[in-house]
């Protein structure tokens, strides 16, 4: 079944639009989520922290006002995640993402090696901000078992970024795809970047969440670098925490209350929980307790580190040459 759909799926993104390929995916994994487990809104994919800082400070993510720090996963917990996996006998998408950047992660082509051996009807998954991405990265990759990448050029667009990534787009077609958000509301994060969204004349998704509720908790289920089930992918604090790999199967996590009722309420409009409220654009605890959109001047379209090796973060940052 796996192969058919890899095949299927080379043969779509060749023929298809983008957006038309993702929202067939998209609901055909969550017929998936309804047959094996009974929600049509189970996670369409599982992603792991493995490290937690990232190259690059865009004002419409929280890494621009606070970034995270340098830290790598333990090997015991990503273990104890792989094994939460095989009890779900898992098949759909593995990514390795919480804000970071994946391929600063020297050691990424093990993680991606070790889920495909424990794994090996999986579908493994590179997003990521292409700034170090080569050829030669995209064919180790490949080797451990990765299937696709899906890159974001983010702002300041430069030439040089472009043309790379249309030379590696050329060479390998049915892997990568690279895209911009451009055209798309954005996220402000529990509203820790509401306010640079708006200074950077763009707007945010609050609005579409209160007509139409929130779907995100049925995204991918984000585990933590400690191991810790995050309720939602916009909690970068990791606030709501709705079990751990060592105490909890994933699936008794998910079904746990009251999480199981406040994501329908959430997709009814009804947000309860301040990093929900946040999002929505209502008055929200989970931003105003921390130090965000405070006449901060870091995550403007400048907000690129030039740094592509894992060092101490700053706030100061120059772009990418």
């Amino acid at each position: 079944m796996t192969t058919l759909i890899k095949l299927l799926y080379v043969a779509a993104v060749r023929v298809l639009p983008w957006n038309t390929v993702n929202q067939i995916g998209t609901f055909g994994q969550s017929l998936i989520g309804l047959v094996k487990y009974g929600d049509f809104y189970f996670p369409r994919g599982m992603q792991i922290e493995i490290t937690t800082h990232c190259n690059r400070r865009c004002y419409y993510c929280p890494q621009s006002v606070d970034p995270a720090g340098v830290r790598e996963i333990k090997m015991d917990v990503y273990m104890k995640w792989i094994e939460r996996l095989k009890e779900l006998n898992w098949k759909g998408s593995i990514l390795f993402n919480h804000f970071n950047e994946p391929l600063l992660c020297k050691n990424l082509e093990k993680y991606v090696a070790i889920a495909k051996k424990e794994l090996p009807h999986s579908l493994i998954s590179i997003v990521s901000n292409g700034d170090l991405l080569t050829e030669e990265r995209v064919l180790s990759l490949v080797s451990a078992g990765v299937f696709k990448f899906t890159i974001t050029h983010h702002p300041p667009f430069k030439e040089s970024w472009t043309k790379r990534m249309n030379e590696l787009k050329k060479k390998f077609p049915s892997r990568i795809h690279a895209g911009t958000l451009d055209k798309q509301l954005l996220s402000n994060r529990g509203g820790l970047v509401a306010e640079n969204i708006k200074q950077n004349h763009r707007i945010s998704d609050a609005e579409s969440l209160s007509r139409n509720g929130c779907f995100y908790t049925s995204g991918p289920l984000n585990t933590s670098i400690d191991g810790d089930y995050i309720w939602c992918s916009a909690d970068y604090n990791k606030e709501n925490l709705i079990g751990n790999v060592f105490s909890a199967s994933i699936l008794d996590s998910w079904n746990s209350e009251p999480w199981k009722s406040l994501r329908k309420k959430i997709r009814n409009a009804q947000p309860e929980l301040d990093v929900c409220k946040g999002c929505f654009g209502q008055e929200s605890r989970y931003a105003t307790s921390h130090l965000y959109n405070k006449g901060s001047k870091q995550g403007t379209e400048r907000g690129m580190s030039e740094q592509t090796e894992p060092t101490e973060p700053r706030h100061e940052l120059s772009e990418v040459k």
